[in-house]
């Protein structure tokens, strides 16, 4: 089993995030949920993007670097979102084993390529085709869900569509084989 350090999306630490963790607990995992929002809760993207925006890059990284400062190597990375590029910028300095990016493909580290699977909606409006182009150049497992939200394994969203449900399902039994090929 592994540990695996978790970042919340632009909507701050919601219950769905707390529900992947359990989730991940539950298949016997150590999992880390900091809150890189110290509390902040957003029921829209465009409030949480505002936020974010106020903190500006440099905090969130610091808070996320702080987060994962005593993981030990070997750790598993996953992100939602917002969070997804927060770890991928990180990821270079706390050798994480293996990634899985929820909702975002946006930063591709430059260190070697490290096992990773990534879950997007298609379309989608925050997620641009040649990243995902790039990580699947790297050997990254990319799975899009047609006809979803953004965020779509959150079912407390205002944009949750009817398709969100079942591909929210089909994406944690995805990255529940992934772990456990990586020997997580």
């Amino acid at each position: 089993m592994a540990e695996i350090m978790v970042f919340h999306s632009v909507y701050g630490l919601r219950p769905a995030v707390h529900a992947a963790a359990d989730r991940l607990s539950a298949a016997g995992h150590t999992v880390r949920v900091p809150d890189l929002f110290e509390g902040n809760t957003f029921d829209r993207i465009a409030d949480g993007l505002a936020y974010r925006d106020e903190l500006g890059r440099d905090v969130l990284d610091e808070r996320a670097k702080r987060a994962c400062a005593d993981l030990p190597p070997g750790a598993v990375f996953l992100g939602f979102s917002l969070g997804a590029s927060l770890g991928v910028r990180i990821a270079e300095r706390f050798a994480f084993s293996a990634l899985v990016l929820l909702h975002d493909a946006s930063y591709l580290p430059e260190v070697a390529p490290l096992p990773t699977q990534i879950h997007v909606a298609e379309p989608d409006e925050f997620v641009d085709e040649p990243d995902l182009a790039a990580w699947s150049g790297h050997g990254a497992q990319v799975f899009r869900y047609p006809g979803c939200s953004h965020l779509y394994t959150d079912g407390a969203t205002a944009e949750h569509r009817e398709a969100d449900t079942a591909a929210a399902g089909q994406t944690w039994s995805r990255i529940t084989e992934f772990l456990a090929a990586q020997g997580a």
